[in-house]
């Protein structure tokens, strides 16, 4: 399970996303599993179970947060460390799987290339969103920035944690030239800014989202 990626970002935000190469039963034999997930483990599809054991495997033998375990679901259905105030997100596409950590509301999605993404697209991009991608004439170039937009909104979605969020209406993502720097998510009673960090790899596009404040110092990263 090489690593491809550690870092930390201003912000006390870490990101660490791993190449997997190893098979379902490396991960299942480890020794550290709780009662509670062996049992959930062993109910999932071998597709969703292989998720679930890379990531995991990760947390718990690479990080290391032995003061935070055991990793539980919230009522909203979110990731969370039983006994921390720290915030956590997971993704996992392809061959790769990855995790955020942060003091304040983070959300991470990796994924793979995949031109199919083009077609549901109209489903949860603002039709000036769509409009910035039919700007672009390549057709690669359209894919990985077509992923890049639905992947934002996931990682915004993923940092609030909570059901019943349009994509398409609550969720804008807010452009500085040709830049995606950030987005804004609106709820009835109040709106949530993020900022977006992200980067194109070679088979993949990762991008976190963070929880900002007004007092915020924004940073760059591409």
């Amino acid at each position: 399970m090489p690593q491809f990626l550690n870092t930390i970002f201003p912000g006390d935000i870490e990101l660490s996303i791993w190449h997997i190469t190893e098979n379902v039963d490396f991960f299942s034999q480890h020794e550290k599993w709780y009662e509670m997930e062996k049992r959930w483990i062993q109910s999932v599809h071998p597709k969703k179970r292989m998720e679930y054991l890379a990531s995991r495997f990760l947390l718990y033998n690479k990080l290391q947060p032995v003061e935070k375990l055991p990793i539980i679901k919230n009522e909203f259905g979110k990731l969370v460390f039983k006994d921390s105030d720290s915030f956590l997100s997971i993704s996992h596409s392809g061959n790769y799987t990855a995790y955020v950590l942060g003091p304040r509301e983070v959300g991470l999605d990796v994924q793979v290339y995949d031109k199919k993404i083009l077609r549901i697209l109209p489903k949860f991009l603002s039709e000036s969103e769509l409009a910035i991608l039919e700007e672009m004439s390549d057709d690669e170039e359209k894919i990985h920035f077509g992923i890049l937009y639905w992947s934002a909104k996931e990682a915004v979605y993923k940092a609030h944690g909570k059901r019943g969020i349009q994509f398409k209406t609550q969720i804008k993502l807010n452009f500085t030239r040709s830049h995606l720097d950030s987005a804004s998510l609106y709820l009835p009673d109040e709106k949530i800014n993020y900022q977006l960090i992200y980067e194109f790899e070679k088979d993949f596009v990762w991008i976190l989202a963070h929880h900002v404040v007004d007092t915020d110092i924004q940073f760059d990263f591409m």
